[in-house]
Order: structure tokens, then C-alpha cells, then sequence
């Protein structure tokens, strides 16, 4: 009899439980997504101070992914019709099927290109602004990028 109830109650734990880990599986690739984002936008921030230049964070649509470059060098390349050039693996972020990335501003925040996702400068503030990363299933992730300090959180903390 005892067997039974115990039996009974890691069932009911299971059934309480497992639904909750299946949901965490599903927005992993999402929340991994804003975490790679977050770290290339703390290079470019450690990039603009070290370098004293200017670093943007591109997006580029053919293929889809992020780019480090030097503000000069995008402008260059921009003013060529040319698609960017090959650059270090760890400056580019190709972003997994299916999430999306978006900059939202607020008042303060600096207006950009379409494709311009953030501005680094030599003294480490930014451009500011929430960048919003959207998977298939219109689930979300935050990026907050503080335009004074340049500082860069994710989740919870970004969406206040």
C-alpha cells in the first residue's frame, strides 16, 4: 500500500513538472540567441574603448547575421554596393532559423539606419535603444543597451 502512494505522488510530480522543463527546451535556442548577441555587443563595446573608433553591430539579410565592424569600414563598404567582406568569426553572429531581431527606441535613444542595431563609441556609451529577438512561436527575448554607460543586460532586468 505504501508502494502505491508513493507510486501515486511521483506521478503527480511528474505530471507538475515535466510540462515545465518541455516549454524551457523550446525557447533555449531563443534564449542562447540573446545571449550571444549580448556578448557580441560587449566586444563591440571593449572594441570602440580599446580602438578608439567607432564599432557598429550590422545586420545583414543575405546571409542573415550580425557583424562587428568599424563604423569607417561600413560606411566604405556601404558607399560600394558591396556586401560586406569576410570578416573574423568571432565579429560575425549568424542568428538560427527562425528568430528575427528588432531595435525598438525610446526617447533619448539614438535613431539609426535600418540595419544599424547598435553604435559603440571610444569613450564606451552608445546608441541605446532595446533590441527585441523573436522566435516562430512569438516568444521573446530583451536586450537592453544603456546609451550612457554603453552597459548591455538581457531579460527580466531589460524589460523595466
Amino acid at each position: 500500500m505504501e508502494l502505491l502512494v508513493t507510486l501515486f505522488l511521483i506521478g503527480i510530480a511528474a505530471a507538475v513538472v515535466l510540462p515545465r522543463l518541455t516549454g524551457s527546451h523550446q525557447k533555449l535556442p531563443l534564449t542562447a540567441a540573446a545571449k550571444d548577441l549580448a556578448a557580441l555587443m560587449r566586444l563591440a563595446r571593449s572594441d570602440a574603448v580599446t580602438r578608439s573608433e567607432t564599432m557598429v553591430i550590422h545586420l545583414t539579410t543575405d546571409p542573415y547575421r550580425l557583424v562587428l565592424v568599424r563604423a569607417e569600414d561600413l560606411e566604405r563598404w556601404q558607399n560600394s554596393g558591396q556586401d560586406l567582406p569576410a570578416t573574423d568569426p568571432r565579429r560575425v553572429y549568424h542568428l538560427p532559423a527562425g528568430i528575427t531581431v528588432e531595435r525598438t527606441v525610446t526617447e533619448g535613444d539614438l535613431r539609426l539606419p535600418t540595419n544599424d542595431i547598435a553604435l559603440f563609441y571610444p569613450i564606451g556609451n552608445s546608441s541605446g535603444g532595446r533590441i527585441v529577438l523573436t522566435d516562430t512561436a512569438d516568444r521573446r527575448e530583451t536586450i537592453q543597451l544603456d546609451i550612457v554607460t554603453g552597459s548591455v543586460s538581457i531579460g527580466a532586468d531589460a524589460r523595466s
